[in-house]
């Protein structure tokens, strides 16, 4: 299951989510040559901000359908849960056709601890 929010609306995606990719957390990491032949690897640890969620559902009624293009339209930042935990972000790209949802979630922040 997964909810998306606006200040205003609320839309539950209960049916099929399928194919969902929750984003690799990855490491912020660097590695520079040196002219001694090595390498220095720097890193500067993990965020949730460098994550994209693509979410693809199947069988989403109508009415959910609609409160998401209206929130994808209307909001520029949105909060999502799924089961992975609470996040804050954009929706970046959106489309659905014959119940079928497809969109694509840029993380700004996670608001519930990992």
């Amino acid at each position: 299951m997964i909810s998306i929010s606006s200040d205003t609306e609320i839309a539950v995606i209960r049916e099929s989510v399928s194919e969902t990719d929750c984003g690799a957390l990855e490491p912020r990491i660097s590695r520079t040559a040196t002219l001694d032949g090595g390498a220095v690897i720097t890193s500067s640890g993990c965020s949730h901000a460098d994550r994209i969620l693509m979410i693809h559902a199947d069988n989403v009624p109508p009415e959910s359908e609609a409160v998401l293009r209206h929130i994808t339209a209307q909001a520029a930042i949105v909060t999502l849960a799924n089961s992975e935990g609470v996040f804050t972000g954009a929706i970046s790209r959106f489309s659905c056709k014959y119940g079928k949802v497809e969109f694509t979630f840029l993380i700004k922040d996670k608001l519930t601890p990992d």
